[in-house]
Parts: C-alpha cells; structure tokens; sequence
C-alpha cells in the first residue's frame, strides 16, 4: 500500500461523502492509513500506564502562561528543538513567532520538554494539559455521530487491506476540535501557527469555523510521494492549511496536480535551525579525534519505518571497508544499538551531538528517505542514498538529481564503492547546489513574507 493507492479511491471512490456530524472522514482516516502503512509496523508503542505518567508530569509546564493575553498560537512539539551555544530553538516556529507578535507556543510531548531556562521560547505551555478534556468529550460528553455513506468506507478500507478502528480516530477529532473551539474563544487569536498540519486536523478544523487562517510550518520532507501532502479530491478546506512556509522553492511543484494547498499561497523562507548552525558552528573535538582514524566518515540518519533494514545494511557495509567510519544516528536514543545490534567496531553513536552537529563535520551523509538528506547538502555534506524497498528513489528521485552532490545505492557493496569514490567537493559550492530545496537568507525572506499573510 502507497501513495498510489490513496490517489487511486479519491478518483475512484466519492469518498467526500462519507460524513460523520458535519465533519468529512477520508481526510482524517486517509492520514491514518499513511500512518498505519509507514510506522505501526515498527514503532513499539509505550505502554498505556507509561503515556499517563509521562503526561502527568508534563501538564504544568509553563502553566501560568495560559492565563496571558495572546495575539498568535502556535501548535508545535517538542522534536522541532534544536540547541545553538546552550540555547534551544523551535527549529520551524521559533523566529516566525517572535516576529509575528506575541505568541503562545502549545508544545506536543513527544521525547520530553527541555527545561524552560534553556530554550529561547519565552510563552510556552504543555499541550499535555488539554489530552484529559479531549478524552473526557470522547468517552463520555460527545454523541457520537452516524458515519454516513459508512459502506464505501468499509469498502475501501477493505479493498486496501487495511485494518483501522476508524470510528476511534473520528471521534478523537471532533473531541480535539470542540476543545480547541473553545480554545480560541478565550484567546480570540489572529493567526495560528502549526507544525504538522495533517496530525492536527481537530485544530485546522476549529480554526477554519472560527474564521482564523492558519500557517503550516515546513517540518520535514514534502514530497509527490508524501501522504499527508498530497490529495486527489476537492475535500473541505476546513481540514488544510490556508499557507505554507517552506524550505525552498521545489515543494511549490508538489502540489501543481493537487488539492492540498493553492501554489500561490506556499512561500519559501529556509531553515532556521541550520542558518543558526552555521553562523555559530564549532567542529566538536571529540568526534574530530575519534574521525582522525579514518580515511572517511559517513553520517547515516536512521527512520523507524526501515531502522531494522537499515542497521542490517549498514552492519554488512561496515565489515567490508574497515576503514570506513559509520555515524549511527537513531531516531530515539532508547535503545542500547551497540550491544542488541553487535556494531562492529567502525559503527558508533555520538549521542553528546544531534543529526546537525555530526553531519557538519562529516565526509558524507546517508540515508533512505529521511529530510535529513536535503539538509545534509545545506550542511555541505554530500548524499549516499540507500534505496531500501525503493523509498529513496520514491521521495527524492525527482528532488534529488545532481548526482555530483548525490548518489543513490541499491547494496552495501555498492554503498562501499560508492563512499571510496565519491569527489569529496568544497562544502561551499555543495551548499550553492541545493538552494532550491533550501533557499539562503531566512531571516530577511521571514521579514518580507510574514506581511503578506499575517491579517
């Protein structure tokens, strides 16, 4: 199952019909799918117990901000922190929202929230704290409405094959979306921001009954092959974004033949966290001693969809060229990958450094389908890309075509070859290569672009 088959019911199927209390269900459940087919498969989901405490502890962060007077919101998570000299910044919301106005950012918990004294954010809060509303309207305060047109569901989703308790992800809408209606009512917002559009379709759908426009902040990979950004059929608006700010130039083409979003109103800014790495970027010393034992060093940027596959490929790589230094970079670091993986010694994990800080300083970058790999050539790092069950090839084979900056490999004899003989180019001129993904001069395109859209 793949984005061909989505394309193929929104053409085939009037799936825009299927309704359940106003609110149109193939937008929310065909996200569900994506979600199914790309990561439940592999992500072991903490235990229920496990999601409550965590939680728990998290609800009072910032908890005084809520009671202040707001201009803008801004619905981010916890991922998008990055650190510059100590300090960590919200990588896609941080500058906008400083200079749209006073903001307040709605932080999602997803790995922890970082101490409020090392962040720059000033207003920030813990979205943890609305999750008890939204399961109290969900189990017990909201009627649940009647799917209508519920067979061609049935009939799709089995046509696809897919299992999902659809009725649940509906519901769980509709129970965000009263929350966060009621949400605006006391803050009466201007604008509202958010990270990940289509995992916040209770906010998008408040937002656009309230009358306030939103902007998505580009987060990660938008691509022809990406679910959530590309659609085949005339939905409601109510469950998009009104704007988009994105990396670069190239995401305006992905939506020439699709619904997700007018061209017009995608506006190119850059990547904040990476021009704030580069102006203050020091090589850290100790990657840099351990590297001088290598003739190369390669930065590899793990996925949870394909971590097995990939560690596999790297493990069988690594013992062919022992002379080849592999970075592991998980998703998470919360597995002890060393030992339940038996590294040879040429693999290791720099966790004292994220993606950014060891990409820097490395010879080459590797991934699959990772965004990490069009941020890599604005780190002036060049790409080996590992075309696991044909995924790099899916998202960035239209994307990615300077095969001077990158390469794509199909087996770890191949991926050897190719780090042995790959020109090594001056990371200047491999930084020029990729302004079209990453346009240059964030801060001054954020000061011309925010004018445009903010009312």
């Amino acid at each position: 199952m793949g984005l061909k088959s989505i394309k193929d019911v929104e053409l085939l199927y009037p799936v825009e019909q299927i309704k359940a209390g106003g609110f149109e269900v193939w937008p929310i459940i065909r996200i569900e799918i994506g979600m199914q087919k790309n990561f439940s498969n592999t992500v072991k989901r903490k235990s229920k117990l496990s999601l409550i405490y965590n939680m728990f502890l998290s609800m009072f962060y910032g908890f005084f901000n809520w009671f202040g007077k707001y201009d803008y919101l801004v619905f981010t998570n916890d991922q998008q922190r990055k650190k510059v000299d100590g300090v960590y910044y919200d990588k896609s919301a941080e500058y906008i929202a400083e200079k749209a106005g006073k903001s307040l950012f709605i932080e999602k918990q997803v790995i922890g929230h970082i101490k409020r004294e090392n962040i720059a954010t000033k207003s920030i809060v813990s979205k943890s704290i609305l999750y008890p509303l939204i399961t109290l309207y969900y189990k017990f305060l909201i009627k649940k409405p009647v799917i209508e047109n519920e067979d061609i569901l049935k009939k799709v989703l089995n046509e696809l094959n897919v299992n999902i308790d659809y009725k649940y992800f509906v519901n769980r809408v509709i129970a965000e979306y009263i929350v966060i209606r009621f949400l605006l009512r006391i803050y009466k917002p201007r604008m509202v921001f958010v990270v990940c559009s289509y995992t916040q379709m209770g906010v998008l759908k408040a937002c656009a009954e309230a009358g306030i426009k939103v902007v998505e902040l580009q987060h990660g990979v938008i691509s022809k092959a990406h679910f959530g950004y590309n659609t085949y059929n005339a939905f409601s608006r109510d469950y998009f974004p009104d704007y988009l700010i994105t990396y670069g130039l190239n995401e305006k083409n992905v939506f020439e033949d699709n619904y997700f979003i007018n061209q017009e109103n995608v506006f190119p800014a850059g990547n904040l966290y990476l021009e704030l790495l580069m102006k203050n970027y020091r090589p850290d010393a100790r990657l840099e001693k351990i590297s001088e034992n290598y003739k190369r060093v390669v930065a590899v940027s793990s996925q949870i969809a394909i971590e097995e596959k990939l560690i596999n490929f790297l493990i069988e790589s690594a013992k062919m060229d022992l002379d080849i230094l592999y970075v592991f970079i998980p998703r998470y670091f919360n597995k002890e990958y060393v030992s339940v993986y038996k590294f040879p010694d040429n693999i290791i994990i720099v966790d004292w450094l994220n993606f950014y800080e060891i990409t820097i300083q490395a010879d080459l970058h590797s991934t699959v389908y990772s965004t990490t790999a069009i941020e890599a050539l604005s780190l002036g790092t060049q790409n080996i890309l590992i075309n696991i069950d044909g995924k790099a090839n899916e998202y960035f084979g239209e994307i990615l075509t300077d095969k001077a900056v990158t390469r794509l490999v199909e087996t770890p004899k191949e991926f050897v070859s190719s780090i042995n003989q790959f020109k090594l180019l001056d990371k200047t001129d491999v930084r020029k290569s990729n302004e079209k993904n990453i346009v240059p001069g964030y801060w001054q395109r954020v000061d011309e672009l925010l004018p445009k859209i903010i009312n």
